[in-house]
């Protein structure tokens, strides 16, 4: 039986999916079916299909999509690897299993990023699969780390000035540039499109800035005197984690309407958000273990995704489909949700 997602876009049947390869087929049978889950809170309702993308007993780190590709970070070689599974045709792929450690992977249309320590430090790498073929990125002597990748621009924090900065590389054009080199810290850097966004140290707590590649101008999204983290960008809409209420909430802010929003108001903790068109999905604590939440920028909703005793960590999202890890202690599965209400996102 084919499944499509609401883009139209065919998904492996999942009784096909494979993990690793000798799995006995009764146990792939067994783990790897797929079901319809309906979830109503307080306010809304939203319905999905959970399909498991990795549940072989081991560890998994850092999912991310495009299009019918998901990345992740995978630890069953005794260090870490970056694999690629394809929802279309339900094979895995391993991407690099060089002998040291590959982490943190982003992935944007048939380019895969990720740092590697293979040289002693950690380098930015990145893997073509339209052609086939790995090049390194930046391998400077000092570390790079958490790359971000759109289109030809990959951009990634770096400590060669003894402190992080945040660092590009365009590789129409070849060449290296310096976004920020302030001599706080920079961390966690995101890209769409002309813009980058990063967390920034420069005024004593973390905030939030943005770089205009195109006017070469630099903004500050959002000075609050309290911290601000974890920034995720799509078009106009830049996401944020935040402190001023004395927790960690989420914060919007829209580039075309100069409009700062509080995405999420609830007490406890929320964490490590991630934005799609007019869906937003976050990390939250106020359960006691971390679920996933999501909110419809356009609709004015919010929905609880993950339920029961398991966490569910580092959401990533393209289109109407979101990846994560989900705790069963030592073991994190990865796992795959597809929106199936709650309007889609245009």
């Amino acid at each position: 039986m084919a499944i499509y997602d609401s883009f139209n876009n065919k998904i492996a049947n999942p009784k096909h999916r494979k993990c690793h390869q000798g799995r006995s087929s009764l146990l792939l049978l067994l783990s790897l079916s797929f079901f319809l889950i309906g979830y109503s809170n307080r306010q809304n309702e939203i319905s999905f299909l959970k399909l498991p993308i990795c549940v072989e007993k081991g560890f998994r780190w850092s999912p991310a999509i495009y299009g019918n590709k998901v990345v992740r970070e995978d630890w069953r070689n005794g260090n870490g690897d970056i694999y690629l599974y394809d929802l279309k045709t339900g094979k895995e792929v391993p991407i690099c299993t060089e002998p040291r450690n590959q982490r943190s992977p982003a992935i944007y249309g048939d380019r895969i990023v990720w740092a590697d320590d293979r040289n002693g430090n950690w380098d930015i790498y990145m893997f073509d699969l339209k052609v086939g073929k790995e090049m390194p990125i930046c391998t400077e002597e000092h570390n790079q780390w958490n790359p971000a990748i759109y289109g030809d621009r990959i951009a990634w924090m770096d400590d060669r000035n003894g402190n992080w900065d945040i660092y590009m590389f365009d590789l129409k054009v070849g060449k290296e540039i310096p976004i920020c080199t302030e001599e706080h810290n920079q961390w966690s850097p995101a890209i769409y499109g002309d813009n980058i966004v990063w967390e920034d140290w420069r005024n004593g707590n973390g905030d939030i800035y943005l770089y205009d590649l195109r006017t070469g101008k630099e903004l500050p999204i959002s000075r609050e005197p309290h911290n601000q983290f974890y920034p995720a960008i799509f078009k106009d809409k830049i996401v944020w984690v935040d402190e001023r209420n004395g927790n960690k909430d989420i914060y919007l802010y829209n580039l075309t309407e100069k409009r700062e929003t509080q995405i999420c108001k609830e007490p406890h903790d929320q964490w490590m958000p991630a934005i799609y068109q007019d869906y937003v999905i976050w990390m939250d604590k106020r359960d006691g273990e971390w679920k996933l939440h999501l909110f419809e920028i356009k609709n004015n909703k919010e929905s609880q995704l993950t339920t029961g005793k398991e966490n569910a960590w580092i959401p990533a999202i393209y289109e109407n489909k979101i990846v994560y890890v989900e705790d069963r202690g030592d073991d994190k599965y990865v796992y795959l949700l597809i929106l199936k209400g709650g309007g889609e996102p245009k």
